[in-house]
């Protein structure tokens, strides 16, 4: 039967014939349409796509092949399929049945996986950035090249940039990165001036710590502590490092100026006190400067210079001589000056006072420091006038003041002088005359005294109005005394004139006398 529709067809036909009556006959005839199985087309779909369901032209059917995870719905998973070209089925049951494939392709996707990238430092040169898989576009702060992924720290800057990198098509895919731009080291060191080689120990500066020196003086390198001591004398040139890809290394020279030589003498090391010694710095040449250290609180800043010591003792004797890059240095010698010690002379008499003529005195020497005895008992018309015994007598045979004087030394030399006078005098007297003639003859022409032990004596003339015409001092001397003159020269005229003596003897008695003498002119 043909051009029946879809559906119920009903079909009634009719019998007529005589004489039968007419009979009426139906049937219906259902038209069942066959199934659409068509697959409506997939296009290629990425390996990292996700499931999505395929159709039909009719639903109800059932989906087979790879990468088919629901026979119902027709879900395909490329991540189960995986890469490849895939026949998928889609087959609808019954009597009109239908079945149809189609072909899922299946295309993997572009890796634009960034390999990472160290920190760069602002100064380094520009790099290739690379990802897994080549062909994409590149973009950024700092890319120059979008093509190549050419990064440039010096445009980027001190940071972190975040990277991109693209592949275009329908699996194309992105990635980001961060490149991090740090500044660089700077070993920059501080300049130091010129050091004497006795400066105190000191650390270095750099501009950016972290860093390792090394050099001649460098005695800690991580602290840069340089000892001008250790180091050379004139230039010494140090390095400051710094590790890193950023790191950086630079150089300084440093001076070390050698320190002056000082040397010194002295004219002479040993004395008694009091002694002078003379110093004499023999390097002047290198020292601009000086300062002498004598030891015994006294100081000099001459090259030739001399100190007195009055005490005894030993002293050490030092010199700071500064040359003319302003370096000190000292030289000492120790125990250099010796003071002997001096002798105190003394001594004692026994008897002592005012004695007789022929008087036996003991000497007895008791200096300190001393030991070698000199006496001088002042009496040069006796025959034992000196003496060496530290105790020893003399006998004064005659009158007068006798200063005995002792010279007390030890064995450096070093001597001490006391001195003490006795008086040797028998009991005084005084001759006093009552006339004299000053005429000229000789005889009796001077008005004097004659005395013994007797050692002051004054004695004044007076005219019978009280007038003085002379006054004398001298001791038993016919020349000095009166010789009968007046004040103006002329002989004075004949007559009596008043005296007054005052005397004072050996053993200190005062003896007072008035008169009158009698002048008598006989020319």
């Amino acid at each position: 039967v043909t051009g029946l529709g879809a559906g119920a067809n009903v079909f009634q036909w009719s019998i007529a014939s005589t004489p039968c009556p007419a009979s009426t006959a139906t049937v219906t005839i259902t038209v069942t349409l066959l199934a659409d199985a068509t697959i409506n087309t997939s296009a290629p779909v990425c390996l990292g796509s996700s499931a999505f369901n395929l159709s039909a032209g009719t639903v109800g059917g059932t989906w087979t092949g790879t990468g088919i995870t629901s026979g119902v719905s027709g879900t395909f998973d490329p991540a189960i399929a995986g890469i490849g070209t895939f026949t998928i089925t889609y087959s609808i049951s019954g009597t009109c049945g239908a079945t149809d494939t189609a072909l899922v392709i299946v295309t993997p996707n572009a890796d634009a996986t960034i390999t990472p990238a160290s920190s760069l430092c602002v100064s380094a040169s520009p790099i290739n950035l690379s990802a897994t898989t080549t062909g994409g576009t590149w973009t950024g702060t700092g890319i120059t090249s979008g093509v190549s992924g050419t990064f440039d720290p010096a445009i980027a800057g001190i940071g972190t940039f975040t990277i991109t990198y693209s592949i275009s098509g329908t699996c194309g895919a992105t990635d980001t990165v961060s490149v991090t731009v740090t500044s660089g080291a700077n070993a920059s060191i501080s300049s130091v001036t010129p050091l004497c080689a006795n400066a105190a120990v000191f650390n270095l500066i750099a501009a950016t710590s972290g860093g390792v020196w090394s050099g001649s003086g460098i005695t800690d390198p991580v602290n840069g502590t340089f000892n001008a001591s250790l180091a050379n004398v004139g230039i010494n040139i140090i390095t400051y490092s710094i590790a890193g890809a950023c790191g950086d290394t630079a150089s300084q020279n440093i001076t070390v100026n050698a320190l002056p030589t000082p040397t010194f003498t002295s004219d002479i090391t040993t004395g008694c006190a009091p002694v002078c010694v003379t110093f004499n710095e023999a390097a002047s040449n290198s020292c601009s400067a000086m300062l002498f250290d004598f030891g015994d609180g006294n100081s000099s800043t001459s090259s030739t210079a001399t100190n007195c010591y009055t005490n005894q003792g030993n002293y050490t004797v030092s010199i700071v001589c500064t040359d003319l890059n302003n370096c000190t240095d000292t030289a000492t010698i120790t125990n250099m000056i010796t003071v002997l010690p001096n002798p105190v002379a003394n001594f004692t008499v026994s008897p002592s006072g005012v004695l007789p003529v022929n008087s036996t005195v003991s000497f007895t020497d008791i200096s300190t420091n001393g030991g070698i005895s000199s006496w001088n008992f002042g009496d040069p018309a006796s025959g034992t006038n000196t003496s060496s015994l530290s105790s020893d007598t003399h006998v004064f045979s005659n009158e007068g003041v006798f200063c005995i004087v002792l010279v007390a030394s030890n064995t450096s030399g070093c001597a001490d002088t006391a001195s003490e006078c006795i008086t040797i005098a028998d009991e005084a007297t005084i001759v006093i005359p009552n006339v004299f003639s000053p005429n000229g003859d000789f005889i009796n022409d001077i008005f004097y005294f004659e005395s013994s032990s007797v050692k002051e004596l004054n004695c004044s003339i007076y005219d019978r109005w009280g007038l003085k015409i002379i006054e004398w001092t001298a001791l038993n001397d016919a020349k000095t005394g009166w010789d009968g003159r007046t004040t103006s020269g002329s002989i004075a005229s004949d007559g009596v004139y008043y005296f007054i003596l005052n005397a004072k003897t050996m053993n200190n008695k005062i003896i007072e006398e008035e008169g009158f003498i009698q002048l008598l002119n006989a020319k």
